[in-house]
């Protein structure tokens, strides 16, 4: 995705907890000046804070958010489909620092960033999700990927008539990637990193200004169609909000 957007011409900021990887990132793009490379560990909370300013000082001002930094497998036991994932087989450490990175930076960073793209009234905030069955069979990662598109439903519609919009976007099946190496698929039946590029270029330009609380399948989506359709066809409320969003209380 950061290639995709350096392509693009946009300028990027890339942070990890691994500075080698994003040295070899800045170094295959070709991109130059225009990508900035500011480790940090997303659990921690003065290297998120950190981040923020690196991030701000080192092109002026961030208008392009995509959280797309996540914990799993490297973090919590390996799902096993004979010995399924059990949630007290899950440290205390380690749900915390899942939730630390996949659900509480994600929220800070916005927190930060979008007040003041909101005051230009234009930004663009991309969560990247995962699919329902994961949320609800595979614990600590599943379900900080499903509060983490809760809150982004709830900042979808705080920042409504901005400018600013925030999206989900999900790959619609296994990546291959690093995170994925220890799952028990087939490495060449998984998507590659590219599903998103597509989705991602539309999603943060000017032509998306009128989508915002939306999750998209990176895989449903049709490159052969216009992007607005390819859109409509990949993609559905945040947040399952469809399925009713309205409390029921009680008259007394």
């Amino acid at each position: 995705m950061a290639i995709a957007l350096l392509r693009a011409g946009a300028k990027v900021v890339v942070t990890a907890s691994n500075k080698v990887l994003l040295d070899q990132l800045a170094a295959e793009s070709g991109a130059g000046a225009r990508v900035a490379v500011v480790p940090a560990d997303l659990a921690d909370p003065a290297q998120l804070a950190s981040l923020v300013r690196d991030a701000e000082t080192a092109f002026g001002r961030i208008d392009i958010l995509v959280n797309n930094a996540a914990l799993a497998t490297d973090v919590l036991p390996k799902p096993d489909e004979n010995n399924p994932l059990r949630f007290w087989d899950i440290s205390d450490g380690a749900l915390r620092r899942v939730f630390a990175v996949n659900t509480i930076a994600p929220q800070i960073l916005a927190s930060n960033f979008a007040p003041k793209m909101a005051a230009r009234g234009w930004g663009r905030i991309i969560d990247v999700s995962t699919s329902l069955n994961t949320m609800l069979t595979y614990f600590g990662y599943g379900s900080s990927k499903a509060a983490m598109e809760a809150n982004a439903a709830a900042m979808a519609a705080a920042l409504a008539g901005t400018g600013v919009t925030v999206n989900a976007l999900l790959p619609g099946g296994p990546v291959d990637t690093d995170m994925t190496a220890t799952l028990p698929f087939p490495r060449a039946q998984m998507l590659r990193p590219e599903v998103f590029d597509a989705p991602l270029l539309f999603l943060t330009s000017d032509q998306a200004g009128d989508i915002t609380g939306r999750r998209f399948i990176a895989a449903q989506w049709d490159t052969s169609l216009p992007p607005k359709d390819a859109a409509t066809q990949a993609g559905a409320a945040l947040a399952w909000t469809g399925f009713g969003a309205q409390a029921i209380t009680a008259k007394v």
